[in-house]
């Protein structure tokens, strides 16, 4: 037992009484360069983030007239039909009911065929910012000599002089300042 107080001992005495000692402790260090990039606030904040936010607005918009003025007139057709059943005899109902169906279900195709293309135009769009943020800290490291490039989401506490978020916004602003949404009409 009272051997265990004697190697904290020693190796204090070692520090104080060796002048090599420290260099050697920091020697054994990694000294690596590392910088951090929050990719989240760049795909929210940056010129091309909010032009294509703008422009998915805008879409989203455009859809939701056109898919209500859809769903209004899908809906007087349910109301004439439903109204027209005790005039016609079944045959005739079942063939005008058939009709309506077919054209309940063409539309539900269309909406779900504009979703798509509208959700695989900006998923397109993300990956152009995506690489693009990609494109600009591989430079930036180079410059800078970084040997890594981290992203703040996997980062629990971070050093603010290992961030590189805001030069990158700087730099993509300048080079992407915006990015096209494109939706297909397949």
């Amino acid at each position: 037992m009272k051997a265990l107080w004697r190697i904290p001992f020693l190796f204090l005495v070692f520090a104080v009484f060796c002048p090599g000692f420290p260099a050697l402790v920091r020697a054994a260090e990694p000294s690596v360069p590392i910088a951090v990039i929050d990719v989240q606030v760049l795909l929210g904040k940056s010129s091309a983030a909010k032009s294509l936010q703008t422009q998915l607005k805008a879409r989203q918009e455009a859809f939701q007239k056109e898919f209500g003025d859809l769903e209004a007139s899908l809906q007087k057709k349910e109301k004439s039909l439903a109204a027209e059943r005790a005039s016609l005899s079944q045959e005739d109902f079942g063939k005008k009911k058939k009709a309506f169906e077919n054209n309940l279900l063409d539309a539900r195709k269309t909406v779900q065929k504009s979703k798509r293309a509208l959700d695989e135009g900006v998923a397109d769009a993300v990956g152009k910012i995506r690489s693009r943020i990609i494109s600009i800290a591989t430079d930036l490291a180079k410059e800078r000599g970084y040997r890594i490039v981290m992203t703040r989401e996997n980062l629990v506490v971070v050093d603010k002089a290992m961030d590189i978020t805001d030069d990158v916004m700087t730099r993509m602003n300048k080079v992407l300042p915006d990015v096209k949404l494109k939706v297909s009409s397949k």
